[in-house]
């Protein structure tokens, strides 16, 4: 099993409230994002929530964009390969 490129700065306490946290990924060829964490309850859905992850840092950005160019070129080759998945409008995900 793959594991993951990021390192929690935080340790996750499952039984505390959600609260904003820092985050530090990093990535082979990329280099360190620093990330800072909001929770966003779901009303209509108790016990649910969106997790959004925002930059710290310029230095962090200018990282996430080029991890995010990194991403949609493996996209374009896996397409142009006949064997990758393309995304529809609506955001679901199409075999090709």
């Amino acid at each position: 099993m793959p594991t993951s490129p990021c390192r929690c700065s935080v340790v996750v306490n499952r039984n505390a409230p959600p609260r904003p946290c820092n985050k530090q990924c990093r990535y082979d060829g990329i280099g360190e994002i620093a990330m800072r964490s909001t929770n966003v309850e779901v009303g209509a859905l108790p016990g649910n929530r969106v997790v959004v992850y925002t930059p710290i840092d310029d230095a962090s950005q200018a990282c996430l964009t080029a991890l995010r160019a990194r991403a949609d070129a493996c996209a374009e080759s896996a397409g142009s390969a006949g064997g990758g998945a393309e995304s529809a409008a609506d955001g679901t995900a199409t075999a090709a």
